[in-house]
């Protein structure tokens, strides 16, 4: 079941005026976490933006883990201010 704010590829389909307005992946870098995608925009200009994903509904299971090494390592030095007069 989809949510509210979420599009199928038909509604996505009907969208476009003509297939040229279609936009285009052209590339696909580090596993999907960057994309460049050429499309038109409302005025007719054709554009390529680079787009970065920022965060995942449900974080893949490499990600987490990779999360939960880095946070079982403790700090080994703290730089700052001293929290106790010895």
């Amino acid at each position: 079941m989809m949510a509210k704010n979420e599009i199928n590829a038909k509604q996505v389909s009907n969208y476009w005026r003509s297939p040229a307005d279609r936009p285009q992946v052209l590339a696909v870098e580090d596993d999907g976490k960057f994309v460049t995608v050429a499309f038109t925009q409302d005025n007719g200009e054709r554009v390529v933006a680079r787009f970065q994903i920022s965060g995942w509904k449900v974080a893949p299971r490499a990600e987490i883990e990779r999360v939960m090494r880095i946070l079982a390592r403790s700090p080994i030095r703290v730089a700052g201010a001293r929290l106790t007069n010895r």
